[in-house]
């Protein structure tokens, strides 16, 4: 009696399995492929399973590739423990510490960490929006009613992507001073374009890094540090 309960919750599970798999790479496919009339009905349900972390597009291949690097940098203000003294941090970068302990490691938080970190980045830089909403933007006129409700989406958007970065930062700035009463933090983010394949082989060649700051926030008080 046991094994055969044993052989049908597995037979349970593979199919469960298998019908998440459907759902999930259909909802990718949607997401990632060409806009269409499907895509285009069910976009808000899309990205909001898509966003964060199944995060991606077409703009690693020809003919629009990405030739932008994007940098977060967090500073932190906090007291000593016994004392008031507001202290303030340089800018720390919270991106290259990640990748070299993700690289040293191959089975590692820190591949989820980044990834979480680079869609908030990404989505802040370059909108978050597909193809169809800008497409939209160029062919309707300032004064149009569903112009303002596009731009008003669209700004909606970009605060809750700063709210869950404050978040992350939050998260980073507690295991980076874990001794210290952290009261607040800011955020910068980094961009840089690609060396040309021109200059690949020039060690003097440096590429110029472009930087927007954002206000200072209290620190997010129920988030965990990282790892």
């Amino acid at each position: 009696m046991q094994i055969r309960w044993k052989k049908r919750f597995l037979n349970l599970m593979v199919v469960l399995l298998a019908i998440f798999s459907v759902f999930h790479f259909s909802v990718i496919v949607l997401h990632a492929g060409p806009i269409n009339p499907i895509s285009a009905k069910l976009q808000s349900q899309i990205n909001a399973y898509v966003t964060p972390f199944f995060q991606q597009n077409w703009h690693l291949f020809a003919p629009n590739p990405v030739t932008t690097n994007f940098k977060l940098y967090v500073k932190v203000r906090y007291t000593e423990p016994g004392k008031n003294e507001i202290v303030e941090s340089k800018w720390l970068d919270m991106v290259s510490p990640m990748l070299k302990k993700n690289e040293e490691t191959l089975f590692s938080p820190y591949n989820r960490l980044i990834r979480l970190g680079s869609g908030y980045v990404h989505e802040l830089k370059l909108g978050g929006h597909d193809e169809l909403t800008y497409e939209l933007l160029n062919t309707i006129t300032d004064d149009s009613p569903l112009y303002d409700r596009i731009d008003e989406k669209m700004n909606k958007h970009i605060e809750d992507q700063k709210r869950m970065t404050y978040r992350y930062v939050s998260a980073y700035a507690k295991a980076a001073f874990p001794d210290k009463r952290v009261l607040s933090v800011q955020f910068m983010t980094g961009q840089q374009d690609a060396v040309p394949y021109s200059k690949r082989n020039d060690e003097n060649y440096r590429v110029e890094e472009k930087f927007i700051i954002y206000e200072w926030r209290e620190i997010d008080h129920d988030v965990l540090p990282f790892p």
